[in-house]
Protein backbone atom coordinates (compact mmCIF):
# COMPACT_ATOMS: atom_id res chain seq x y z
CA UNK A 1 0.00 0.00 0.00
CA UNK A 2 2.96 2.41 0.45
CA UNK A 3 4.34 1.28 -2.44
CA UNK A 4 0.64 2.01 -4.24
CA UNK A 5 0.89 5.13 -2.36
CA UNK A 6 4.46 6.09 -3.87
CA UNK A 7 3.64 5.32 -7.05
CA UNK A 8 0.44 7.26 -7.14
CA UNK A 9 2.54 10.37 -5.24
CA UNK A 10 4.88 10.03 -8.07
CA UNK A 11 2.41 10.33 -11.36
CA UNK A 12 0.84 12.91 -9.56
CA UNK A 13 4.16 14.75 -9.19
CA UNK A 14 4.78 13.66 -12.94
CA UNK A 15 1.36 14.96 -14.26
CA UNK A 16 1.91 18.36 -12.16
CA UNK A 17 5.13 19.34 -13.85
CA UNK A 18 3.33 18.27 -17.53
CA UNK A 19 0.98 20.17 -16.27
CA UNK A 20 2.71 23.32 -15.68
CA UNK A 21 5.05 22.90 -18.39
CA UNK A 22 2.02 22.51 -20.80
CA UNK A 23 0.59 25.82 -19.58
CA UNK A 24 3.84 27.65 -19.39
CA UNK A 25 4.63 27.15 -22.96
CA UNK A 26 0.63 27.54 -23.80
CA UNK A 27 0.79 30.75 -22.41
CA UNK A 28 4.47 31.45 -24.36
CA UNK A 29 2.63 30.52 -27.40
CA UNK A 30 -0.01 33.03 -26.35
CA UNK A 31 1.82 35.66 -26.04
CA UNK A 32 3.45 35.10 -29.75
CA UNK A 33 0.16 34.68 -31.15
CA UNK A 34 -0.85 38.23 -30.00
CA UNK A 35 2.43 39.54 -30.85
CA UNK A 36 2.18 38.21 -34.42
CA UNK A 37 -1.85 39.88 -34.72
CA UNK A 38 -0.83 42.39 -33.52
CA UNK A 39 2.01 43.86 -35.97
CA UNK A 40 -0.34 42.69 -38.56
CA UNK A 41 -3.46 44.81 -37.67
CA UNK A 42 -0.51 47.51 -37.03
CA UNK A 43 0.91 46.82 -40.58
CA UNK A 44 -2.50 46.76 -42.17
CA UNK A 45 -3.30 50.36 -40.18
CA UNK A 46 -0.43 51.75 -41.17
CA UNK A 47 -1.46 50.19 -45.25
CA UNK A 48 -4.65 52.07 -45.22
CA UNK A 49 -3.61 54.88 -43.79
CA UNK A 50 -1.21 55.16 -46.58
CA UNK A 51 -3.97 54.09 -48.88
CA UNK A 52 -6.31 57.45 -47.41
CA UNK A 53 -3.43 59.65 -47.65
CA UNK A 54 -2.65 59.00 -51.34
CA UNK A 55 -6.91 58.73 -52.06
CA UNK A 56 -7.14 62.72 -50.27
CA UNK A 57 -3.98 63.80 -52.54
CA UNK A 58 -5.64 62.01 -55.80
CA UNK A 59 -8.70 63.96 -54.57
CA UNK A 60 -7.17 67.58 -54.24
CA UNK A 61 -5.34 67.07 -57.97
CA UNK A 62 -8.74 66.19 -59.27
CA UNK A 63 -10.11 69.11 -58.01
CA UNK A 64 -7.51 71.61 -59.08
CA UNK A 65 -7.77 69.68 -62.91
CA UNK A 66 -11.27 70.53 -62.70
CA UNK A 67 -11.13 74.52 -62.25
CA UNK A 68 -7.87 75.13 -64.05
CA UNK A 69 -8.16 72.73 -67.19
CA UNK A 70 -4.41 71.34 -66.52
CA UNK A 71 -3.67 67.67 -67.51
CA UNK A 72 -2.95 65.22 -65.36
CA UNK A 73 1.00 65.45 -66.15
CA UNK A 74 0.74 69.17 -65.99
CA UNK A 75 -0.96 69.36 -62.76
CA UNK A 76 1.49 66.90 -61.56
CA UNK A 77 4.52 68.85 -62.99
CA UNK A 78 2.70 71.63 -60.62
CA UNK A 79 2.20 69.68 -57.50
CA UNK A 80 6.07 68.42 -57.80
CA UNK A 81 6.92 72.50 -57.76
CA UNK A 82 4.52 73.16 -54.90
CA UNK A 83 6.76 71.22 -52.69
CA UNK A 84 9.57 72.98 -53.53
CA UNK A 85 7.62 75.90 -51.75
CA UNK A 86 8.96 76.66 -48.27
CA UNK A 87 5.94 76.30 -46.06
CA UNK A 88 4.31 74.22 -43.19
CA UNK A 89 1.18 74.13 -45.51
CA UNK A 90 0.25 70.81 -46.39
CA UNK A 91 0.48 69.75 -50.11
CA UNK A 92 -3.08 69.17 -50.25
CA UNK A 93 -4.00 72.45 -49.40
CA UNK A 94 -1.58 73.99 -51.56
CA UNK A 95 -3.43 72.38 -54.38
CA UNK A 96 -6.94 73.72 -52.67
CA UNK A 97 -5.32 77.00 -53.51
CA UNK A 98 -4.84 75.74 -56.84
CA UNK A 99 -8.19 75.20 -57.11
CA UNK A 100 -9.20 78.60 -55.49
CA UNK A 101 -6.76 80.21 -58.27
CA UNK A 102 -8.19 78.04 -61.26
CA UNK A 103 -12.06 79.75 -60.05
CA UNK A 104 -10.88 83.04 -60.37
CA UNK A 105 -9.62 82.21 -64.18
CA UNK A 106 -5.83 82.04 -63.36
CA UNK A 107 -4.29 80.13 -66.05
CA UNK A 108 -0.82 78.15 -66.58
CA UNK A 109 1.35 76.89 -64.75
CA UNK A 110 3.68 79.65 -63.62
CA UNK A 111 0.91 82.34 -62.80
CA UNK A 112 -0.78 79.10 -60.91
CA UNK A 113 2.41 78.65 -58.59
CA UNK A 114 2.53 82.06 -58.29
CA UNK A 115 -0.87 82.61 -56.79
CA UNK A 116 -0.33 79.76 -54.33
CA UNK A 117 3.00 81.29 -53.06
CA UNK A 118 1.22 84.53 -52.73
CA UNK A 119 -1.71 82.77 -51.14
CA UNK A 120 0.30 80.83 -48.42
CA UNK A 121 2.13 83.91 -47.50
CA UNK A 122 -1.24 85.54 -47.34
CA UNK A 123 -2.76 83.15 -45.35
CA UNK A 124 0.36 82.49 -42.77
CA UNK A 125 0.34 86.04 -42.03
CA UNK A 126 -3.29 86.92 -42.35
CA UNK A 127 -5.16 83.75 -41.24
CA UNK A 128 -6.27 85.33 -37.62
CA UNK A 129 -7.74 88.80 -39.64
CA UNK A 130 -9.55 87.14 -42.47
CA UNK A 131 -12.17 85.63 -40.27
CA UNK A 132 -10.57 82.17 -40.23
CA UNK A 133 -12.26 81.33 -43.91
CA UNK A 134 -8.73 81.51 -46.17
CA UNK A 135 -10.19 80.52 -49.29
CA UNK A 136 -12.79 82.85 -49.38
CA UNK A 137 -10.57 85.84 -48.16
CA UNK A 138 -7.98 84.77 -51.01
CA UNK A 139 -10.39 84.58 -53.60
CA UNK A 140 -11.25 87.80 -52.59
CA UNK A 141 -7.98 89.49 -52.57
CA UNK A 142 -7.41 87.68 -56.17
CA UNK A 143 -10.86 89.63 -57.26
CA UNK A 144 -9.62 92.73 -56.37
CA UNK A 145 -6.10 92.24 -58.32
CA UNK A 146 -7.99 91.87 -60.90
CA UNK A 147 -10.80 95.05 -60.31
CA UNK A 148 -7.80 97.39 -59.69
CA UNK A 149 -5.85 95.92 -62.95
CA UNK A 150 -2.61 95.04 -60.20
CA UNK A 151 -2.12 91.90 -61.99
CA UNK A 152 -1.26 93.34 -65.75
CA UNK A 153 1.46 95.37 -63.89
CA UNK A 154 2.76 93.23 -61.17
CA UNK A 155 2.09 89.50 -61.85
CA UNK A 156 -0.86 87.98 -59.92
CA UNK A 157 1.92 86.61 -57.34
CA UNK A 158 3.46 90.34 -56.60
CA UNK A 159 -0.26 91.90 -56.75
CA UNK A 160 -1.88 89.52 -54.68
CA UNK A 161 1.16 90.28 -51.98
CA UNK A 162 0.67 93.95 -52.67
CA UNK A 163 -3.48 93.76 -51.83
CA UNK A 164 -2.45 91.67 -48.82
CA UNK A 165 -0.01 94.03 -47.37
CA UNK A 166 -2.69 96.75 -47.49
CA UNK A 167 -5.44 95.33 -46.00
CA UNK A 168 -3.19 94.22 -43.14
CA UNK A 169 -1.94 97.71 -42.40
CA UNK A 170 -5.73 98.65 -42.65
CA UNK A 171 -6.31 96.46 -40.38
CA UNK A 172 -3.59 97.85 -37.75
CA UNK A 173 -4.24 101.33 -38.99
CA UNK A 174 -8.24 100.59 -37.48
CA UNK A 175 -6.61 98.87 -34.60
CA UNK A 176 -5.01 101.91 -33.75
CA UNK A 177 -8.16 104.11 -34.45
CA UNK A 178 -10.02 101.80 -32.49
CA UNK A 179 -7.27 102.11 -29.42
CA UNK A 180 -7.11 105.67 -30.10
CA UNK A 181 -11.18 106.47 -29.72
CA UNK A 182 -10.91 104.27 -26.75
CA UNK A 183 -8.05 106.49 -25.09
CA UNK A 184 -9.88 109.38 -25.72
CA UNK A 185 -12.68 108.39 -24.05
CA UNK A 186 -10.88 107.47 -20.97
Amino acid sequence: SKTRLKQLTDQSKAVHYTTCELSDKLSKYVVSVYGAVGAIQNAFNKFTGARDSFLAYDEALTDAMKTTNLTKDEILDLSDSLKQIDTKTPQNELLALVRAGGKLGITGQEDLLGFVRAADKINVALSEDLGGNAEAAITAIGKMTDIFSLTDEYGIEQAMLKVGSAINELGMASCLLYTSDAADEL
